[in-house]
């Protein structure tokens, strides 16, 4: 159907809600200067309006005032009460009728209205399309609704896209707001007013009062602002718990402006941090910045419109998910004070807010006193511990290897052991959101992880390997593993860090390692070296540390070959006159712990013996940093790689087996002797092995594993970044 040359009348349909009014308004300027002599009317709720009362380009507003539509005991009159109205609409015989509602019953009105053409969406709900004759496509349902809005008016050949929020506000409601203030104590001596938005129509798009309260304090103590709360006389109640909270006094404006007068108080604010609702969109169009907080809707549709306002969301699983009612609210309780705050001071500190009016941010920037008090929130790199220092030193390590990376560690606890058979099966069958991690994981790891938001989430050990899977899936963050999850196909991760006896597949996502990664490095070195020799007397010579490690499924240490490494050290101190230090590990049996604390007790060249089961303190560091010559048992390939990794000459000594076959850590031991990394030694030949290496002829060479690893880890953030933000300066510490 072709757009008729001479359009006489036009009837905008679009009844509600303020925020929707608001975005609908440049419309009717585009329809106005493409038909100056058109007659143009709108149908609006009278709670919306005074948005359009005084409108020059409106010509006449119609008041739809039948607010029981929907209501099923009510059904039948209703029905009779639209199509009465719709009656009414036809005797105005309007050319054109814009359902930019688009819902049935105003689809119905658009319909019986008689108009020659019915212009609304392709896509409108509840089957409204059904009713127009000029139906417009929208390309991406991410389109901002005000530029879906245009699409209606370019179908009637009015393409000027004019963003124009007229609001017309008479005298008295300016001086109405004028003496609101005056009364309420404000004086206009430079400070700041920030208006605090706390309501929303839809719990779910409703942030935690106490939040809001804690902000407000804030911003009132930290800024010097004035506080002004703003909501609709049904958000008395709501405001007022909110009031009970606070520190402070801010003026309470709730319930006591119309609409034309929040229109202009508004106005007079310098930044307004709001929930996704009318009030939001106000500012919006009277020129005010605005900080949104964003949940369950998408800002990309309904967000602040225009450059120099700012959105606060967390790009979870199930965001935007357009729910009126939810059963954790994650996606608002994710939002932390801290983030607000952050988003404030770099705003006003970049300078985006002056896009929008440079005299506000001006005033807001004259009073920032929020320096370095707030950090960008969320870490790059969340580390899952499972309690085993050999596990999470393994992340640890590659994190610690890039300078500047933000990260934390969350410390996974579940309730049982039923908590974590279930946490486990949802990982690895893809399920299992928020409320099922809040149902199986304790309080404390559970808030940790939450409110990391972080782009990678990074575990080794099986038991965390699901935890990571459900968490990369809430935050859409990649994940990743060191080592391999047990049964769990290392394809589900985005990235593997694998040592080489795991037989990792040779696939992009894999990256092998000779050994373990780990967090040992120079400076830690130096730095629990030198705690040794503040706390224990030395003598100047040789160092000799000893790191025993304890039962396997393949391995263990009988009191017999215990006796013999006893035998081997003594003649080996013997012959290099040197002391020795001994770490036990936590796999470390308990009768080998008592042999060995019975064993060198009385000895006097032995200066620590660390028994892991007894100290929560790590020993290892120190001893890799102090000692000359590292002697280390086979069966633990993390400690063997800690070894490597320290510049040190290392003897790998063998150990009782439990079965004859050759086993998968042979492999990796093999390879670290054949690359010079390590020294094989049986324990019978450990003293002739270690006094005939001994003084050496070169340098140690040192395993650089983590290094490899943590460039890996720093490619796939890089990656990450590129696709949804900005990375601070990271690099790979060699």
């Amino acid at each position: 159907m072709e757009t008729p040359k001479e359009i006489k009348s036009i009837l905008i349909v679009k009844l509600s809600s303020i925020g929707d009014v608001v975005h609908a308004l440049p419309v009717v300027r585009s329809l106005r200067d493409r038909y100056p002599r058109a007659h143009i009317a709108w149908i609006v709720k009278r709670a919306c309006r005074d948005i359009i009362d005084g409108n020059p380009y409106v010509d006449e507003v119609i008041v739809y005032e039948r607010e029981r539509w929907g209501n099923p005991r009510n059904i039948f009159s209703t029905v009779k009460e639209v199509f009465l109205f719709a009656r009414e609409i036809r005797a105005r015989q309007f050319d054109v009728v814009v359902d930019i509602q688009g819902l049935f019953y105003t689809g119905v009105i658009t319909y019986f209205s008689g108009s020659k053409m019915r212009v609304g969406f392709r896509n409108a709900r509840e089957f409204a399309f059904l009713f127009y004759n000029r139906k417009v496509a929208v390309p991406s349902m991410h389109m901002h609704a005000i530029n879906r809005y245009f699409l209606l008016a370019e179908a009637l050949d009015a393409h000027a896209r004019v963003p124009d929020f007229t609001v017309v506000i008479p005298a008295k409601d300016r001086l109405y707001v004028d003496e609101f203030l005056s009364h309420a104590g404000f004086k206009d001596d430079g400070r700041p007013l920030i208006a605090i938005n706390p309501s929303a129509r839809w719990i779910t798009k409703q942030w935690q009062m106490e939040k809001f309260a804690e902000l407000s304090d804030t911003l009132a103590q930290r800024m010097n602002a004035t506080i002004v709360l703003i909501g609709s006389g049904a958000d008395r109640i709501l405001v007022e718990r909110l009031m009970e909270r606070m520190k402070t006094t801010p003026i309470n404006a709730t319930g006591r402006t119309s609409l034309k007068q929040l229109v202009e108080l508004l106005s007079r604010m310098d930044l307004v941090i709001s929930n996704d609702t009318g009030p939001m969109h106000i500012a919006c169009a009277v020129g005010t910045p605005v900080l949104g907080l964003f949940g369950p809707t998408d800002p990309r549709r309904t967000g602040p419109f225009g450059p120099g306002h700012v959105v606060i969301r967390k790009n979870i699983y199930c965001s935007p998910c357009f729910k009126k009612k939810c059963g954790d609210l994650i996606c608002m309780d994710l939002l932390t004070i801290d983030d607000v705050l952050y988003a404030v001071r770099t705003n006003v500190e970049n300078g985006t807010f002056r896009q929008v009016n440079a005299e506000k941010m001006d005033r807001l920037k004259r009073h920032m006193h929020l320096d370095g008090a707030y950090n960008e929130p969320g870490v790059d790199v969340l580390v899952l511990s499972d309690g085993k220092p050999g596990h999470v030193n393994q992340s640890l390590g590659m994190v610690k290897h890039i300078d500047g990376l933000r990260y934390r560690v969350s410390r996974i606890k579940f309730k049982s052991e039923f908590h974590r058979g279930l946490a486990w099966i949802a990982g690895v069958c893809g399920l299992g959101k928020a409320g099922f991690l809040k149902w199986a994981l304790k309080p404390d790891g559970y808030r940790s992880a939450m409110e990391s938001m972080p782009k990678i989430v990074l575990s080794a050990g099986i038991s965390v390997a699901a935890i990571n899977l459900i968490l990369g899936r809430i935050f859409k963050a990649k994940t990743v593993v060191s080592m391999k999850p047990g049964p769990i196909n290392l394809t589900r991760f985005d990235l593997a860090i694998v040592p080489m006896h795991d037989e990792p597949p040779k696939i992009e996502s894999v990256v092998e390692t000779l050994g373990a990664p780990n967090i040992i490095d120079a400076e830690l070195l130096r730095g629990e070296r030198d705690k040794l020799l503040k706390d224990i007397p030395f003598k100047a010579g040789m160092k000799i540390g000893v790191l025993i490690g304890g039962e396997t499924p393949d391995y263990f240490i009988s009191k017999t070959t215990m006796s013999l490494l006893a035998k081997n050290l003594r003649e080996i101190c013997d012959a290099l006159d040197a002391e020795f230090l001994i770490a036990t590990s936590r796999r470390t049996p308990k009768n080998l712990e008592r042999m060995i604390s019975g064993s060198f007790r009385k000895d006097e060249r032995c200066k620590l013996i660390s028994i892991a089961s007894h100290t929560k303190m790590n020993p290892i560091p120190g001893i890799l940093g102090l000692c000359d010559i590292i002697i280390v048992t086979e069966e633990s390939i993390s400690m063997v790689s800690e070894a490597a990794s320290s510049g040190k000459y290392v003897f790998v000594v063998r150990i009782d087996r439990k079965h004859r076959r050759r086993l998968k850590q042979e492999r990796t031991i093999d390879e670290l002797a054949r690359q010079g990394y390590i020294i094989k030694s049986d324990m019978a030949q450990l003293r002739d092995t270690i006094v005939q290496c001994w003084p050496p002829r070169a340098p140690a060479k040192v395993l650089n594993d983590t290094a490899r690893a943590a460039e890996a880890l720093l490619k796939l953030l890089h990656t990450t970044v590129a696709k949804s933000g900005v990375l601070n300066a990271c690099c790979v510490n060699r």
